[in-house]
Parts: structure tokens; sequence; C-alpha cells
């Protein structure tokens, strides 16, 4: 994930069109979702077509002598093609989304009036079960599938809606009962696809915000720890750090000159690997060994010494 991330934590304010508080957050992540989706867009179109195709051959296997069915393949499968053709140019990733969820609106479109085409001629279209089918597909289609975010899939389910209610009333030669029963159903699914899209979105800017937290805070300490490590050797003192639990969390290299310990016994990190090894240079090896255990004991203690080593 290549962002640069602020030391404080991005507000994602739980409204409809989601979006960081930070500007120059929110950029990073939409270049980070076009980066996770692009691909997975591609992959929708060419399911999409094959979804086009499957429709035809078992329409065309149950009801042959449809002829609006044909429609399907020279309406639909074209304008899939011409959008997984679109999504190779090299520019294509600058507009993706609004450009894609503009496709599916327009195949949506044209799915509603074969559908109507298919009722009239006696096929399984808009006034059945398919046609309830349909726009269930179309819709998760556009709020999930497709992968384009949450403004952008509202808008186009809202159209693929606006459209079906259109062509039903215009083409349901019912009460108004029956219109109210189909809109009802169609809200519905429009309501689930578009509340799954938009916790998909949530969850991943969420996720994000998190991973750039994390990345920030590893560089801050990296950064610290680089800058005590320069600072440490840029003495001329012998310093050792050790935790309240007896673990080597720094030194420099003067003080492994002081004490000639090898870099595998400081590599160790374990400070009673080290006393045992200086332990055996000191005159006093005891006094010494109850002094840094004073120490330990009392952290805000301070001491000074002098230590008489065996080789004088």
């Amino acid at each position: 994930m290549n962002f640069a991330p602020k030391p404080d934590s991005q507000p994602l304010p739980p409204r409809l069109l989601l979006g960081f508080v930070d500007a120059e957050f929110e950029q990073q992540f939409v270049a980070f979702y076009t980066d996770f989706y692009y691909r997975f867009a591609q992959a929708s179109l060419a399911l999409g077509l094959l979804l086009v195709v499957g429709d035809f051959l078992v329409d065309h296997w149950a009801y042959p002598g449809v002829a609006a069915n044909t429609y399907r393949l020279t309406l639909c499968a074209p304008i899939l093609i011409a959008a997984l053709a679109y999504s190779l140019l090299a520019h294509a990733r600058r507009y993706w989304e609004p450009v894609m969820s503009a496709f599916i609106v327009v195949v949506a479109g044209c799915m509603l009036w074969i559908l109507l085409e298919l009722d009239a001629q006696g096929g399984q279209g808009l006034h059945s079960w398919v046609g309830i089918l349909n726009f269930a597909i179309l819709q998760l289609y556009c709020f999930v599938i497709l992968g384009t975010r949450f403004n952008h899939s509202l808008v186009s389910g809202l159209l693929i809606f606006a459209g079906f209610e259109y062509a039903m009333q215009a083409g349901l030669n019912g009460t108004a009962d029956e219109v109210a029963y189909f809109t009802y159903h169609t809200a519905t699914m429009t309501l689930i696809a578009g509340t799954i899209g938009w916790w998909r979105e949530y969850l991943l800017r969420k996720n994000f915000a998190t991973e750039a937290m994390v990345t920030h805070s590893a560089m801050r300490h990296a950064t610290e720890r680089s800058l005590l490590g320069a600072t440490l050797e840029a003495t001329n003192s012998g310093i050792l750090v050790v935790s309240l639990e007896g673990k080597i969390t720094s030194s420099n290299r003067r003080f492994a000159e002081m004490w000639g310990i090898p870099a595998e016994v400081l590599a160790d990190g374990s400070d009673d690997v080290v006393l045992a090894f200086v332990l055996e240079q000191l005159n006093d090896p005891q006094y010494f060994l109850q002094t840094v255990r004073k120490l330990y004991s009392q952290p805000e203690t301070k001491s000074k010494d002098q230590l008489l080593f065996t080789d004088g």
C-alpha cells in the first residue's frame, strides 16, 4: 500500500456518500481503491458477458420461436464488449468508475426493453419471475459485483430502478395494486443491494485507515530508533539500555568495545547473558551484580561506581 499517512486518525463519518474528511487522504484511498478493484471490474464485465450469452442459450432452448431473445446478443453483448475494450485503454483507469457505471445503465436499459419484447412475443419477460430475477441481478451487479464506489453505484442503481419502474408501469396492464406490489419488491432489492455495497466500501475504508495508522506508527518508530542509534554512537561513553523485563533495547559500539563483548552476545538481547560475560572480568563481581539488581528494582535510582577489572 503506497500512502503517506498523517499521524492523526482519519475521520470517516458514517454518511450515505462515504469519504474521508481529509482531501489528501481521500485521494490516497481512491488510488488504492482503483489498484484494488480495477482488474476485478474487468473480470465482472467478462462475467456479465457470459451471463448474457447464458440467458440467450437458455431462452433459445426453452422458447425457440421468440425472436426478441436474439437482442441479448445483438444489443447487450456488444455493449459489454465495448466496456471491456475501453478498460484496456491507457487512460481508462482515470475515469473507470463513472464510465463503467454508465455502461451498466445502458445494458440495463437494453435488458428492460428486451424483457418487454419477450412479454409481447409470449416469452418469459419483465412481468414474470424472470423479470424480477434480472432486476435483482442487475442491482447486485451494479452495487456489489462491478466494484465501483458507492457514490457511483448509487446513481446507476437508482437509474436502473427508475427505468424498471417506468417499464413496469408502461407495459403492465394491471391495477395500481399490482404495480405497488412489484414496486415494493424492486425497492426492497435495491435497498438490500445498496446496503451491501455501502458496507463493503465502509469496511474497506476502515481497513485502509487502520493500515495507514499502523504504517505511520511503524515509520515513526523506525525514525525514532534511527535517531536514537545515531545519538548513542555520537557519544564517547559506553551505553547499554535495558528494559524493565531485562531485555536489551539498545547499546552503542563504545559499550561493546569497553567490555569486549562480542556482537553475537549483544544480539541475543538478554541482559543476563551480557552480565554473565562481564562478571568474569571484575575483581568483585558480586558487588557489581548486587548494584545492578538494585538499579533494576529501583529504576529511578542513580548510581556512580568505580569498577576494578581482573586485568588491572
